[in-house]
């Protein structure tokens, strides 16, 4: 299997080890939390992942032009 650059890093690692746990989290919180805390915690846990891929992303991108 193919593994891309960003998925080498550990911040990214970490990040999807952490979006994990959240999960988990909120499993555990009462279901009146359901479309409140528990949904802004998963969307937080799960942004840090996609944030470092765009990073790195744009970083190999806009480096690619330079001489």
């Amino acid at each position: 299997m193919h593994q891309y650059s960003f998925e080498k890093l550990d911040i990214w690692k970490l990040s999807i080890k952490l979006a994990c746990q959240i999960y988990q989290l909120t499993e555990t919180l009462p279901n009146d939390e359901k479309y409140g805390l528990s949904s802004q915690l998963k969307r937080a846990s799960s942004s840090i992942s996609s944030r470092v891929y765009i990073k790195i992303h744009c970083f190999n991108f806009f480096h690619s032009f330079t001489l």
